[in-house]
């Protein structure tokens, strides 16, 4: 099974949730460099001693890949596909690359300046997996970054149990995950325990860096307004945002 999305949308976060919520193996589909990640709170997820659903449906892979990427094109192996507004990426994903993982000696870009380079990558992100014939059909489920931060329990039951329903379509049925294990989740994997600060308190540095919507807000200027749509504006209509202009 596969947690599928561009970076900074909110898929390692929907892996968590998954994982722990069906006692699954979590691996990053062909990155080795994840195991080595310290702000990941892995031991969360290890030694539970709720029902596994490991033998029914396997490994439960993260990935940023593209579609072409993805070796293993198995029907039985579903996808959960999670989409975030395109401006709250790229702002994320500039803090995220700059900030935390900027490299000895590198220039920091401005953000117009990364935006101009990005901005297309995201675009062709997501019309290579929302707007396929070929992969599209691959997604058992969409979910919107946005909704999973307002009602969390609620879209973590609802992916639990489009999941639940797939494999008994394939005749691989199994019983309902409880409500106790969707809070026990939930709650485990909160921003502010992880992170150690209240929502909307930012740590450029973190990988839990502010943990709110809405942020691009303080970031983009009138010209990178243009930019966005100049390249996004197709992209975020298939993702089901709202086009502006």
């Amino acid at each position: 099974m596969y947690v599928i999305g561009f970076p900074r949308s909110g898929t390692t976060w929907m892996s968590w949730l998954i994982s722990y919520s069906m006692n699954l193996e979590m691996d990053v589909y062909e990155d080795q460099t994840w195991r080595g990640k310290t702000d990941y709170p892995w031991s969360l997820l290890r030694n539970l001693t709720h029902w596994s659903y490991q033998d029914l449906a396997g490994v439960l892979y993260k990935s940023h890949l593209y579609p072409e990427q993805i070796k293993d094109r198995k029907k039985t192996h579903p996808i959960i596909y999670v989409v975030r507004d395109g401006r709250e990426v790229l702002t994320s994903y500039y803090y995220h690359r700059y900030w935390k993982h900027k490299r000895p000696g590198e220039t920091r870009p401005t953000f117009t300046t990364y935006l101009e380079k990005q901005a297309p990558r995201w675009a062709g992100y997501i019309g290579a997996w929302l707007n396929s014939a070929e992969h599209t059909p691959r997604i058992i489920r969409t979910i919107k970054y946005e909704r999973l931060r307002e009602k969390p329990k609620r879209i973590l039951r609802q992916t639990l149990d489009t999941i639940r329903n797939h494999f008994k379509a394939i005749n691989r049925p199994f019983a309902e995950i409880s409500d106790t294990i969707v809070e026990q989740a939930v709650t485990l994997f909160d921003f502010e325990k992880l992170s150690g600060r209240l929502p909307g308190q930012e740590d450029k540095t973190s990988f839990f860096r502010i943990g709110g919507t809405g942020t691009w807000k303080d970031v983009f200027t009138p010209k990178d307004h243009r930019i966005f749509w100049a390249c996004c504006r197709n992209s975020m209509r298939i993702a089901g945002y709202k086009v502006e202009g």
